[in-house]
């Protein structure tokens, strides 16, 4: 626990550095006043204890007199970089209170990481803000270095119209020439698939999740982990979401995956990992439409993630890109480091869940 005069900001701002359990009543208090939605110590307990990381989360506090006024925690997470794995600090829980917004609490934050020595063995750190971190950490130097954008697939438009034409019945018969032609306009199939790949829901993961993370080709890339732990953890354990497992296999060898969950009527699709090769990926996002279509209880499927590596065919499995995105940012002296081994854009694999939770 060590505390320190702070670069910036107002002039008695100070920091303190603080491991977890020791300040997770604090922590938990400070966070809760924060987010429209509180989580109890079990939620932090998972974050915090059970990540599969060996290096531990720390929290950095901004105090103004003693009081807690501002707040960020640094996650390490194991990513590939480049040309081998490395922990990377993947930033969360950015909080300001509300009545010393605008007074550059948050900037100074970000300044003051550099100077934490807890935070040396990490290769570097990563953020998907919202609109307003994002500002502060680009004006404290951040960079942006890759987009998660938002796709959607939609299975049927019913709901949509109703919000428009305020009758069930009538909007029921306005969507099913348009689901109609939705589904022929998504009706492409990979080549050369000839019945290899067979696509269904796990109950859950094995040793095979170890193997498709060994074989896919991550040189030059920059992509988390996701082997079988840290996709147990990630998923199948959140203490407060539930996610299914989508897999995809050639003579029970797993070729790819997609985590998902359901929400009024949304498929969210929070992860897809898988080999190169376009008749796989293809096959992933394909069949996996139709197992969502199959089960007749969605009328979107939603998600996220980067004009990865990977190169998912997304489009032509009939999703459609949306405009907005969140932004994936590093410190400066990552980007360079990653730009003169020449990992650039399109060497990342990003999706929703990377993003802290």
């Amino acid at each position: 626990m060590t505390s320190s005069d702070g670069p910036a900001g107002p002039a008695s701002l100070s920091f303190l550095v603080e491991s977890y359990p020791d300040g997770a009543d604090a922590l938990i208090e400070f966070r809760n006043q924060n987010r429209p939605t509180a989580r109890d110590r079990a939620y932090f307990d998972w974050r915090f204890l059970a990540r599969p990381c060996r290096l531990k989360p720390i929290t950095v506090w901004a105090l103004l007199k003693d009081r807690r006024v501002g707040a960020l925690t640094v996650f390490p997470h194991d990513y590939h970089v480049l040309d081998a794995e490395y922990p990377i600090g993947v930033l969360g829980d950015i909080s300001v209170l509300p009545e010393y917004r605008g007074q550059g609490i948050a900037g100074a934050l970000f300044r003051f990481l550099p100077q934490v020595g807890a935070l040396r063995p990490l290769r570097g750190c990563l953020v998907l803000p919202n609109e307003d971190a994002a500002r502060s950490l680009m004006r404290a130097g951040w960079v942006e270095i890759q987009r998660v954008g938002r796709l959607l697939h939609f299975l049927d438009v019913s709901p949509r119209l109703q919000r428009v034409v305020r009758n069930e019945q009538l909007a029921q018969v306005l969507a099913r020439p348009l689901n109609w032609a939705g589904r022929v306009a998504s009706c492409w199939r990979p080549a050369d698939a000839r019945g290899r790949f067979q696509g269904g829901v796990l109950p859950d993961l094995d040793e095979r999740f170890d193997d498709l993370w060994r074989r896919v080709d991550k040189r030059g890339k920059i992509v988390g982990l996701r082997d079988r732990r840290y996709l147990n953890w990630r998923f199948l354990l959140h203490p407060t979401e539930k996610y299914k497992v989508f897999a995809l296999t050639e003579s029970e060898r797993l070729c790819g995956y997609i985590m998902y969950r359901q929400a009024n009527g949304t498929c969210y699709v929070e992860d897809a990992f898988c080999v190169g090769e376009e008749t796989c990926s293809g096959n992933l996002l394909v069949q996996f439409v139709r197992h969502v279509r199959d089960t007749g209880s969605f009328a979107t499927i939603a998600a996220r993630v980067n004009r990865s590596f990977l190169k998912l065919p997304w489009r032509r499995a009939g999703f459609i890109r949306r405009p907005d995105y969140q932004g994936a940012l590093v410190p400066p002296q990552l980007a360079e480091s990653i730009r003169g081994t020449g990992g650039g854009a399109a060497a990342w694999h990003l999706t929703g869940g990377d993003k802290d939770v």
